[in-house]
């Protein structure tokens, strides 16, 4: 099984800030929950896999977001200050 998760980051009117960040990964299936005494076990494998793709898919979305950020500050300076960098 494949889990996907989308991270879409938008302005107050709902127009996105940035294209969405999708990211995926496997995770266990229904089978390989074999039962109670591994469940934990089992478990285990898919909350880290969860844990993992959460953290880089808001890691990617953070990531771009602040390139966006600093290219609107570039795009805002006045030449004197764009020249001087």
């Amino acid at each position: 099984m494949k889990m996907r998760i989308t991270v879409e980051i938008e302005n107050e009117d709902g127009t996105k800030t940035v294209k969405p960040v999708v990211v995926d990964t496997d995770i266990p299936g229904y089978d390989d929950f074999k039962g109670p005494d591994t469940f934990l076990q089992d478990f285990d494998v898919l909350e880290k896999a969860v844990l993992e793709i959460r953290n880089k898919a808001a890691k990617e979305a953070v990531e771009a977001y602040l390139s966006e950020v600093s290219k609107k500050k570039l795009q805002t300076k006045p030449t004197s200050e764009k020249d001087t960098q």
